[in-house]
């Protein structure tokens, strides 16, 4: 079993193309960090039914630095492979944060990048100085020994012609090709995203910072329940009808 778990609706970059509309400020202009507060439940009853990856997203997972080495450190206990999926301009300067995700054996660090280019990585981020950031972090990343996994979402009229050379550019860095995953905008959802039958889906759950659970972070029109209003063997029950399968996990 594969599960996401949303730690944080918060993010420090506001993407054109992001499928949640993510909060970081209060109206006041002070800094508001919500979190997912069943994190180590959820993790102690994802064990529980053979869960083998974890992978810890947000919003912006290393907004919560101290909550996250707790959860990582949970998950690896449990056997766990986890991976952490940032935009790394947390990152860039946290040169004991690389070393805690060296020491505990994260599996992999995934990032989203948007173009070789920095003016059009940081026009889609809409926050200049990014691509500098997400750059460095990865770098220091990959020095460390531990692999990078990297998503570049085609956003027309804005990264549409630089895919190839983007490709090539995180080749060079030392990406491995197999790492790079291309990936047209999805319709977050939509039957356009796709389809309950789709292979991919059993053996995966999305846990969401607020407890509402689905079948894959992009169908989230679909709810398998809400933790811990519902118990976790009845979220489980649900989610073997919602696909059709006799064992999900």
């Amino acid at each position: 079993m594969f599960a996401w778990i949303e730690l944080t609706p918060s993010c420090n970059l506001r993407c054109v193309h992001c499928y949640v509309n993510y909060d970081f400020e209060a109206n006041d202009g002070r800094t508001q960090i919500r979190f997912n507060p069943f994190v180590p439940e959820l993790i102690d009853n994802l064990a529980k039914v053979g869960c083998r990856m974890v992978q810890f997203i947000g919003g912006e997972p290393l907004l919560l630095k101290t909550k996250l080495e707790e959860y990582i450190k949970l998950a690896k206990s449990k056997n766990m492979e986890v991976e952490v999926y940032s935009n790394l301009t947390l990152l860039d300067k946290n040169e004991n944060l690389v070393n805690f995700f060296k020491e505990y054996g994260v599996y992999y660090i995934a990032t989203s990048f948007y173009s070789y280019d920095e003016n059009t990585h940081d026009r889609i981020t809409q926050k200049p100085g990014s691509f500098r950031k997400t750059l460095e972090a990865i770098r220091k990343v990959l020095s460390k020994g531990i692999d990078v996994r990297v998503g570049i979402v085609i956003i027309k009229n804005l990264n549409d012609q630089h895919i190839k050379e983007t490709i090539r550019f995180l080749q060079k860095l030392g990406i491995k090709k197999t790492s790079i995953r291309v990936d047209n905008i999805r319709e977050v959802g939509t039957e356009k995203t796709c389809e309950v039958e789709n292979s991919c889906l059993p053996g995966k759950a999305c846990f969401s910072y607020n407890g509402y659970v689905f079948p894959c972070i992009f169908f989230r029109n679909i709810i398998s329940g809400k933790y811990p209003e519902d118990s976790f063997d009845k979220i489980m029950k649900k989610s073997q009808e919602i696909l059709g399968a006799e064992d999900v996990f």
